[in-house]
């Protein structure tokens, strides 16, 4: 339909759809797991809670790709970095790092996201006070947290919480899905 549109015609689109209330100070700490193009909503959290100067949210995202090289807006990521005040802190991981310019240079997280590293670089459960947001390929979903449900005729929905974020003491108060 798109493509074979004339120049001049309208098309009708729907969004945005607030999936989750995003507001300053609604939680001390979020915690950020994006794979891939799953950045997209949590680099919108990101951006939202940073942009509020009353804002104190500490935020931190593990950011996943294939290969260093596979890494998109690291700069834009890296100056917000540094703009926050210390505020918002990046891991980057990756599934591999390959032979070549970055295999050196590469001090970063290497494999998939683990417990160990979640424990380590992510907000601990402290009921709702604490946020993780996950937003991945599916086998990221079903390591860290389960898979959403997608009803017939539905809206999709947050499933049951289960894996790494389950095991490390969180419940489904304190995990969001996108």
């Amino acid at each position: 339909h798109i493509c074979k549109a004339a120049v001049g015609s309208t098309l009708a689109v729907k969004g945005c759809f607030t999936k989750i209330a995003v507001t300053p100070n609604k939680w001390k700490k979020v915690g950020l797991i994006a794979g891939g193009s799953g950045l997209t909503p949590c680099l919108q959290v990101a951006e939202e809670l940073l942009s509020d100067g009353e804002d104190n949210t500490e935020i931190t995202l593990i950011f996943c790709n294939q290969c260093p090289e596979a890494i998109f807006l690291k700069d834009h990521i890296d100056a917000l970095v540094a703009r926050s005040n210390g505020r918002f802190k990046v891991h980057y991981c990756v599934d591999k790092v390959s032979t070549g310019f970055f295999s050196d240079a590469w001090n970063g997280l290497t494999g998939y996201v683990t417990k160990e590293m979640v424990a380590e670089y992510l907000p601990a459960a402290d009921g709702v006070n604490n946020m993780i947001m996950v937003c991945g390929p599916p086998p990221m979903y079903k390591a860290l947290c389960g898979p959403k449900e997608f009803p017939k005729g539905k809206p999709p929905a947050q499933g049951e919480l289960t894996g790494i974020l389950k095991d490390l003491g969180f419940t489904s108060d304190a995990v969001f899905k996108f």
